[in-house]
């Protein structure tokens, strides 16, 4: 699998990861969306289905654009996410942004643990902290986790924001170092430079 990170640098900096597969190509966290982005997705031959970490709007900017463009695309968020994603208030856009981000959209509910799409196998992770129904993907045939702001790089998320919580994310936090990802794996956080587990494990005290 080859992945693409694409970082909006207008406004709120935000990660969007592209992602080319024989399995299926995806998008995780469609934050914002530009003619450099849609011509690379069409030199693809598109995308199949697109993942949501959490429903903040800097990470759900672009949905409307790219569903409307690529209307078979399915969109997945983890279950209790939902009425996040969809709410103006809860997605934080008309506190940040000054207008009210309304996704259009069906989105399709997530459980957690092992699941397929199209010929992708991964594990929903459920990460309540930085807001409710937040979640981490764990791809182990590419060595790949996508961890939203659940973690981000050194730090981890706000839980001063609707639906957040700080001792959520803290459970959230051992639930993480309960399951001793590899360091070997990839992680490709909602904000900044990606690396992998083991340096991770070296410079986040969050997973010490």
């Amino acid at each position: 699998m080859e992945i693409k990170r694409m970082e909006n640098t207008k406004g709120f900096s935000c990660n969007v990861f592209i992602c080319k597969s024989s399995k299926g190509n995806f998008i995780v966290d469609p934050g914002y969306v530009n003619e450099k982005m849609i011509n690379y997705i069409k030199e693809i031959g598109g995308i199949d289905f697109i993942l949501i970490t959490h429903g903040h709007f800097d990470h759900i900017y672009g949905l409307n654009s790219l569903t409307n463009l690529f209307p078979e695309c399915e969109v997945y968020a983890y279950k209790d996410e939902l009425d996040v994603i969809y709410d103006p208030r809860k997605n934080c856009s008309i506190f940040f942004d000054g207008n009210r981000l309304e996704i259009e959209k069906d989105i399709l509910p997530l459980d957690e643990g092992k699941i397929k799409i199209k010929d992708h196998l991964l594990r929903v992770i459920h990460t309540p902290g930085h807001t409710k129904g937040g979640c981490v993907y764990i791809f182990d045939d590419e060595e790949a986790v996508f961890t939203g702001d659940t973690i981000i790089c050194e730090s981890i998320g706000r839980y001063d924001l609707p639906t957040s919580s700080h001792a959520s994310l803290f459970n959230s936090l051992n639930k993480i170092k309960e399951l001793n990802i590899p360091s070997s794996y990839k992680a490709y956080f909602g904000h900044g430079e990606t690396f992998t587990f083991e340096k991770l494990y070296r410079v986040n005290n969050y997973l010490k």
